[in-house]
């Protein structure tokens, strides 16, 4: 918006800048590139913090599948570990003889 603003000013016009509580004359060509230039850095920035989120989204996702693959494992009545029932725990063979039921 200001650098539209500064673009249809003529090249005769003033310009001052603000530094501090004083207004200081600046030359036109001199405030142009200061905008384009802030302007610049403000898109790189937005860029490098883009790009950190999506690295960082895309860690979270790896992170998520872990937990999702490690809780499945742990939950698979294939585990020996894992065998329970209302009573207590399964036997080996408790489990050999659902399976081979099924």
């Amino acid at each position: 918006m200001v650098l539209k603003e500064l673009e249809q000013l003529d090249d005769s016009s003033s310009v001052y800048k603000l530094i501090g509580s004083v207004l200081i004359k600046q030359g036109l060509l001199e405030a142009r590139g200061n905008v384009t230039k802030r302007l610049e850095f403000i898109q790189d920035e937005t860029d490098r913090l883009d790009k950190n989120i999506r690295k960082l989204e895309n860690e979270q996702d790896v992170k998520h599948k872990e937990v999702r693959v490690r809780t499945r494992v742990n939950r698979s009545p294939y585990r020996s570990d894992s065998f329970t029932s209302i009573s207590g725990h399964w036997t080996k063979a408790d489990v050999a003889q659902s399976l081979n039921k099924t």
